[in-house]
């Protein structure tokens, strides 16, 4: 990823903030947040709104009882419902 356009960061910039991207590609990316003020807001206000998500969502300490073998009975083609 040489220089990089507006269009293609924002496409790319899911995966940068997973950190997905690594190398050269990591690098066009963050040159390009350096210098592009518009990017980079779009970048921090991403990264923040993942950031409240990412807390709000983990504030669960414990699932209920049964739950999570419910989930995988569910998403391994089983009956959520039979115990």
């Amino acid at each position: 990823m040489g220089d990089l356009t507006c269009d293609e960061v924002l496409q790319h910039l899911e995966v940068y903030l997973d950190r997905e991207v690594g190398g050269e590609d990591a690098r066009g990316i963050e040159g390009h947040l350096a210098e592009c003020g518009d990017c980079f807001k779009r970048q921090s206000f991403v990264a923040g709104l993942r950031e409240i998500v990412r807390r709000k969502c983990g504030a669960v300490e414990r699932l209920p009882e049964g739950l999570a073998d419910r989930i995988r009975r569910a998403t391994s083609g089983g009956d959520p419902t039979s115990a």
